[in-house]
């Protein structure tokens, strides 16, 4: 499943809009990590690294933020699952 990018001079918050209410994302995605998904596009789109930018706490949904975050940078939903969920137990 694709997941929808930036367009060339698209703003951020009509961006953001349009990833969340994507009919395949919605689908596929819960709205937490579907959020995550859509930042991390943005932040790609704008070459900000990720990884970096992770949520640090181990709230359900900063957990599920940093998932959809990784997702977007290619991550299979288990790996960045595992990873958001070291991530937030402060393991590193």
């Amino acid at each position: 499943m694709p997941i929808p990018k930036p367009n060339k001079g698209e703003v951020k918050d009509r961006f953001i809009s349009r990833c969340m209410g994507n009919s395949v994302m919605t689908a596929e995605y819960e709205q937490d990590i579907r959020a995550g998904i859509c930042y991390g596009q943005w932040r790609q789109s704008k070459g900000i690294t990720i990884v970096n930018n992770l949520r640090q706490g181990s709230k359900y949904a900063d957990i599920q933020f940093n998932t959809g975050q990784l997702i977007s940078e290619g991550y299979s939903k288990e790996t960045a699952k595992q990873t958001a969920e070291f991530y937030a137990d402060g393991e590193y």
